[in-house]
This record gives structure tokens, sequence and C-alpha cells, in this order.
């Protein structure tokens, strides 16, 4: 596994979620039970995880359990069930990561 510095991991991290909320815009509320390349999960489910996954990271990075299990589809808060609301929740989730300090 390559090693990054802490600027490179930020703008990894920066260019992952600005491109991962290019896709969740055009998600549309038809499209939320349509099925995933991962049988067990439809777009709903991966929306949540990555909402969680967000969640869960924050809590890593600032030493506040979350209660959210790796891997899980869960979050730390009801989220709408529609799909421009859960891209405005994950977009506040990663705007608590991306307005901090910058590593140098």
């Amino acid at each position: 596994m390559p090693e990054y510095t802490p600027k490179e991991s930020a703008g990894l991290y920066t260019a992952s979620t600005t491109h991962l909320m290019k896709i969740l815009n055009g998600v549309r509320i038809g499209q939320l039970d349509d099925r995933t390349p991962c049988s067990e999960w439809n777009v709903r489910d991966l929306i949540m995880h990555c909402i969680g996954g967000q969640q869960f990271a924050g809590g890593m990075l600032t030493g506040k359990p979350t209660g959210i299990e790796f891997g899980d589809i869960a979050t730390l808060e009801p989220v709408p069930d529609d799909a421009a609301a859960m891209s405005a929740v994950y977009q506040r989730t990663i705007g608590a990561r991306m307005s901090g300090p910058r590593p140098s």
C-alpha cells in the first residue's frame, strides 16, 4: 500500500468526496431502490453507508466514538428518504472535515 503525506491524503480525500458528491447529486428518488453491484445493497443502502462512513471517520479522527461499526449501513441521525436530502446530509457530514485544519 502506498504511503502518502498528510497533504497528499487530504487532497485524495477532497477529490474522492467531491467526485461522490457529483454522483449523489445525480441520483433521483426513483433510483433509491435500484440494485447495486453488491446484491445485498440497493442505492439507498449505499448512500446511507457513505454517510455513516463519513460519520465513522469523523469519530476516529476526533477520538469520539460514534457507535457505528465499520461497514455498517447506519448513521448518527435519521436521514430523509429523498435522494436530494441524502446528498445534503452527506455534504454536511463531509463539510465538517473539509473545513477543519489543513495539513501542511
